[in-house]
């Protein structure tokens, strides 16, 4: 009789439709839900509401300021789809940095972006930030980003008395809901013009978007060795001062 009630519970749970749905429901994975109810709320917002997203000069130490903005379908000056990749920037630094306008460059339709600025005669300072919804699939541009980065990695760096005066490291960035990567690089003589610069480059997918946010520091001297306790101090800034309120104006903070 315990293996006839156990057989009619069974029949009836099969019997109802919901049941299925509170199974798939309790084993939906809450941040897989939570992101694509996310998803499906840009589905309402208009391009303007994209720039309201991005760093303000709120967040920027008052040294900087804004140099430009654009919304939806505005390119950025001086951007072109001929300046990115390995053959374009041969050097292993130039090409890491680079990959700031990638997202830019290839959803120019669906992106917007700020640029800051600080300069003075020892060192000059720039935050580039996008967000952008591409028209195809945002993993896939994400993945383009991330196969264009390990191409990058592969450069060796150059070097000056047998000492390398470029570096180039990724790491992965905290305090987000999203997937992401960023690259510290470091360049002892940028552009051969007796400076040095030192970046940090991060991309964040979630919820069908990319964030991006750059932050550089370019020096009046050049190094003739990689200096890493620059590196680790960009590096620190951008995690505990840059990408924090990045991330809660783009609402991809945890």
């Amino acid at each position: 009789m315990i293996l006839a009630g156990c057989g009619s519970d069974t029949s009836s749970k099969q019997d109802d439709p919901t049941r299925g749905e509170e199974a798939a429901n309790t084993n939906a994975d809450p941040e897989t839900t939570e992101e694509q109810k996310v998803a499906k709320s840009h589905e309402a917002l208009a391009p303007r509401d994209y720039s309201g997203r991005l760093l303000s000069l709120a967040d920027m130490p008052d040294t900087l300021s804004m140099d430009e903005e654009g919304e939806f379908g505005e390119t950025m000056e001086g951007l072109s789809s001929d300046n990115d990749g390995t053959e374009a920037d041969p050097t292993l630094a130039a090409c890491a940095m680079n990959q700031y306008g990638t997202v830019i460059r290839e959803s120019p339709e669906t992106t917007a972006y700020r640029t800051f600025s600080e300069s003075s005669q020892s060192r000059t300072v720039g935050v580039v930030t996008s967000l952008s919804k591409p028209a195809e699939n945002p993993d896939a541009v994400k993945t383009s980003i991330d196969n264009a980065i390990n191409e990058c990695l592969l450069i060796d760096p150059r070097t000056e008395a047998g000492a390398p005066i470029e570096s180039a490291d990724t790491f992965e960035p905290n305090g987000t809901k999203g997937e992401g990567i960023c690259t510290t690089a470091f360049d002892g003589n940028f552009n051969d013009q007796d400076s040095t610069l030192v970046g940090t480059t991060c991309f964040v997918s979630w919820a069908d978007e990319i964030l991006s946010v750059t932050y550089s520091a370019e020096m009046s001297a050049a190094s003739s060795s990689v200096d890493q306790e620059a590196v680790e101090g960009v590096q620190k800034l951008v995690e505990t001062e840059v990408l924090p309120p990045a991330f809660e104006r783009a609402g991809f903070a945890k």
